[in-house]
């Protein structure tokens, strides 16, 4: 995975803040912050997310997890009992474990996630599958269990991490 220009995405950023008479729109935050959040270290790393930072609340600015992408990493909605069991460790696989929890999250939320839950879902999950950690069907699988947001701006999200990898291959050539 080639590492994105943060310093583009934080132009964009800025942009999309200022459409947004100043705030970055809810959506389209919750996918950045998601996808960022989950990319990993290998990608970018704390230098990097410095320059984005600003962007996104953290867990000083959010302390109750009221932000669905703070809320689903830390697993505020989800059923602790694999977390207080006798073992030491549950062993599932990476997508046994997101099929899990998302079925967690939206039992909490009544049968159906709410749109930026799923959008976090799905930001997670492309940052997941762009790091190789689940395959294309198992990212196709976990998806279908995401309600359909319409307009999700993950499709940007993906549109730009594209496009920094087609930049990226070209200045290698």
């Amino acid at each position: 995975m080639q590492k994105p220009d943060m310093h583009k995405l934080a132009a964009i950023l800025r942009s999309k803040k200022a459409e947004g008479g100043g705030t970055l729109p809810e959506l389209y935050g919750i996918a950045w912050h998601s996808y960022l959040h989950d990319i990993g270290y290998d990608v970018i790393d704390h230098t990097d997310y410095e320059i984005v930072q600003d962007f996104f609340p953290s867990n000083e600015d959010d302390p109750d997890d009221q932000n669905p992408v703070l809320a689903i990493a830390h697993g505020k909605h989800r059923n602790q009992k694999l977390a207080e069991s006798d073992d030491d460790c549950v062993l599932e696989t990476t997508f046994e474990g997101l099929s899990r929890q998302i079925k967690e999250e939206a039992q909490f939320f009544a049968g159906q996630l709410p749109s930026p839950y799923a959008v976090a879902y799905e930001a997670k999950l492309l940052a997941l599958y762009h790091n190789n950690e689940i395959s294309d069907n198992e990212y196709q699988q976990l998806l279908a269990m995401l309600p359909v947001t319409e307009d999700s701006p993950v499709a940007e999200v993906e549109e730009f991490m594209r496009e920094c990898l087609t930049s990226n291959d070209a200045s290698m050539s």
